[in-house]
């Protein structure tokens, strides 16, 4: 048995009482793709969508699940993001994308991988 897609749906708060909007993805797995790890930029996805389309909502929703404190940099994630700015194959990239979904940097990982491809 293989798995080729991945869906992901989530109904998120807009703020207003009994008003809610719901965001879904489907992700298509290609030969290097690992379903959890599709799983997992799925639901970033969907993720920063809601924090782009609801911004007021979303930055309540990172503030309360943030371990850092407000204002200090993510060294980690400067490097990752470096890193992937210089990516030059889609195998380096692949190296790094678990690391890519866990530091919230999944659109940078897709418009670098979709450039290299």
């Amino acid at each position: 048995m293989t798995i080729n897609t991945i869906t992901y749906q989530k109904i998120f708060p807009t703020g207003m009482a009994y008003l809610n909007h719901k965001i879904g993805v489907e992700v298509q797995l290609d030969k290097y793709d690992l379903p959890e790890d599709a799983f997992k930029l799925a639901k970033e996805t969907v993720e920063q969508w809601n924090k782009e389309s609801n911004p007021s909502m979303g930055l309540a929703m990172e503030y309360f699940k943030t371990d850092q404190p407000p204002g200090e940099v993510n060294v980690k994630k400067e490097k990752l993001s470096i890193q992937l700015e210089n990516a030059a194959s889609i195998e380096e990239l692949m190296k790094i994308q678990n690391e890519c979904l866990q530091h919230g940097l999944v659109n940078e990982f897709l418009t670098k991988k979709k450039s290299l491809q």
